[in-house]
């Protein structure tokens, strides 16, 4: 969502959090539980986003292991630990 529209619809601003997906896409340092942030929804915590994921999601389109135009995110190493959960 590069608009951030589910970020803000679960009452978060994205320009107030420290880091986002986006940091967790470029900055090998970031950790999958930095980002992650609870919703009001029991149960249901969002990975926010905001502004520059549609930059970020463009790289991935020019990225030399992609294929066809898929993005390569499924592949990158900082979200292997979400399949995990």
């Amino acid at each position: 969502d590069p608009q951030a529209h589910l970020t803000i619809a679960s009452g978060l601003n994205p320009d107030e959090l420290p880091v986002t997906v986006v940091d967790l896409l470029n900055m090998p340092d970031v950790l999958v539980d930095e980002v992650l942030q609870p919703t009001s929804v029991p149960g249901l915590d969002i990975l926010p986003t905001d502004l520059r994921l549609a930059e970020t999601e463009m790289s991935f389109y020019n990225h030399p292991d992609c294929s066809r135009g898929y993005p390569c995110i499924a592949h990158h190493t900082s979200l292997r630990s979400i399949s995990s959960r």
